[in-house]
């Protein structure tokens, strides 16, 4: 016997399953990616999400020590990765904020195409 689902029904099955899924990604991503990818990609996410699809907040107001607590990091580590990013053109360092120059380095180091 199979069931049909109507297309409102549908839609909720996939909403409901698609944070789960980003939880496993997340946790995965955390095991097995190294500090300046996980990094990367977390400053995407946090710049990505408002707005028009595709279009990044140029500025994160976040602390790093919060950015650390994120992504089970030292603090230091996050000051490496992030002074790094800063030297290579990809981001802009202020006190408790971070400026997205050039998102495409930043997918760069993410070690994806597009977040």
């Amino acid at each position: 016997m199979t069931e049909r689902f109507s297309s409102k029904e549908l839609a909720g099955l996939l909403e409901r399953s698609a944070k789960p899924r980003a939880a496993f990604e997340a946790i995965e991503e955390a095991a097995l990616l190294p500090a300046a990818p996980r990094v990367a990609r977390r400053l995407l996410l946090m710049a990505g999400g408002h707005g028009e699809p595709g279009a990044l907040r140029s500025v994160l107001k976040v602390p790093q020590e919060d950015l650390a607590m994120m992504l089970a990091l030292s603090r230091q580590t996050i000051s490496q990765v992030l002074k790094h990013f800063e030297t290579q053109g990809a981001l802009k360092l202020r006190y408790a904020k971070i400026e997205i120059v050039d998102a495409d380095k930043l997918r760069e180091q993410a070690l994806v195409e597009r977040i």
